[in-house]
């Protein structure tokens, strides 16, 4: 089986899925701004807050960012992706 991926935006989406699924089944390590909870193994009862991304908080396999190469000599970034636009009409956060 080939180990690269032929299409990286359907790929994503399937992970989206797995992990919109996963917090579904799992919603008390959901915080109620839509970050995650991590049980800490040696410190049982305490928590650690998770920076979870934006598309798995707002339970959507739609790109809300998308990360895109740099331009020649410039950071890389996230880009906010217009609704309806899919990934290729990106438009730069400022």
């Amino acid at each position: 089986p080939s180990r690269v991926l032929q299409d990286l935006d359907a790929a994503r989406r399937d992970h989206a899925s797995r992990v919109i699924e996963v917090r579904r089944r799992h919603p008390e390590m959901v915080a109620r701004t839509g970050h995650e909870w991590l049980k800490l193994p040696n410190n049982p009862g305490l928590l650690a807050k998770l920076v979870t991304r934006d598309e798995f908080r707002a339970e959507t396999r739609d790109f809300i960012y998308k990360q895109t190469p740099a331009a020649s000599g410039a950071k890389a970034g996230r880009r906010f992706v217009p609704a309806g636009r899919g990934g290729d009409s990106a438009q730069a956060v400022r």
